[in-house]
């Protein structure tokens, strides 16, 4: 099965010209659309209504069989209230060959959905706290692994965390 992050690490060319299959940058950008639909919890004809589209137009936008416009990709920004960058998070940076690795995982979008639902702003700050003190809990972890794997190996440990 095709997933966003998957296409480029395969090495897909986006120049070649293959008929019949969605470049890897639509794909990328219709699982983006589809997965941002599912956090809003709308279906295709729900945001096809949002946006003066039928269900089928959607559902080819999140396959990649169509390319969306620009002005058609605000509408759709707008409708699932994210931004317009959220469609291109992941996409690899063309001009120099690197893939962008800081893209958030479905995971990461929909704690940040659950967590923007909640109206009261004191457990939303406990939360934050929670979710801030689990993550440096296993960034230490995982740094001290590693000073292990160094200092087995012979290497340098690092004085300095980031």
């Amino acid at each position: 099965m095709k997933t966003c992050s998957n296409l480029f690490e395969r090495g897909v060319d986006i120049d070649s010209p293959v008929r019949d299959q969605p470049s890897p940058v639509d794909v990328h950008i219709g699982c983006h659309i589809r997965l941002a639909r599912q956090m809003r919890k709308l279906t295709q004809t729900e945001l096809g209504v949002c946006i003066q589209l039928t269900f089928q137009q959607v559902q080819k936008y999140e396959r990649g069989s169509n390319r969306v416009a620009a002005s058609t990709l605000v509408k759709i920004a707008s409708a699932l209230s994210v931004p317009l960058s959220f469609f291109f998070e992941g996409l690899p940076d063309f001009a120099h060959g690197a893939m962008a690795n800081s893209a958030p995982s479905a995971e990461g979008w929909e704690v940040a959905a659950l967590v923007t639902s909640i109206s009261h702003r004191g457990l939303r700050k406990r939360v934050l706290l929670i979710a801030r003190e689990i993550a440096g809990i296993l960034a230490e972890s995982r740094g001290a692994e590693a000073d292990q794997l160094r200092e087995q190996s012979g290497e340098p440990l690092q004085l300095t965390r980031a």
